[in-house]
């Protein structure tokens, strides 16, 4: 996920689900290929299998979504898994559902709620929430022009 806001408000990009499992994650990586974006599932040197999907819609500023409509979207392929899916899933070390905002530039940065009924799907379904704010200009950083 990355953008740029160079004087805009701020906004909602997209929700990246994000897992880890010492256990293949090619049951879920072809369930979510088929029925999300899946972005990579490899397995790293240190052994473990990482997968990174996002909903179909995700990161289209032309489609009014809010973050819970994505995370609703991923949770739906997870209440369908089958049991092999289901024993993938529950074994995975990490399964977390990533809010990706753009700041602003200017306040107000804006605010979003995730509804009490999508926060008791994510326990259900033994899953965390995270949010990864981008900075309002990827140049936010850079070195100062000489006088």
């Amino acid at each position: 996920m990355t953008a740029t806001n160079t004087g805009g408000p701020s906004c909602y990009i997209n929700t990246c689900l994000d897992l880890v499992s010492r256990h293949d994650l090619s049951p879920l990586a072809g369930r979510f290929d088929a029925e999300a974006s899946l972005m990579y599932c490899d397995r790293y040197g240190d052994g473990k299998w990482y997968a990174g999907l996002s909903a179909k819609e995700a990161g289209d500023r032309e489609v009014d979504r809010k973050p819970e409509d994505h995370i609703r979207e991923l949770l739906d392929i997870v209440a369908r898994f089958d049991e092999r899916e289901t024993r993938v899933w529950y074994d995975c070390e990490k399964r977390e559902f990533n809010i990706g905002w753009q700041a602003a530039v200017r306040r107000p940065e804006g605010a979003f709620t995730i509804p009490v009924d999508v926060l008791h799907e994510l326990a259900r379904h033994d899953a965390t929430l995270a949010l990864t704010i981008y900075p309002s200009c990827e140049n936010d950083f850079a070195p100062p022009s000489p006088p």
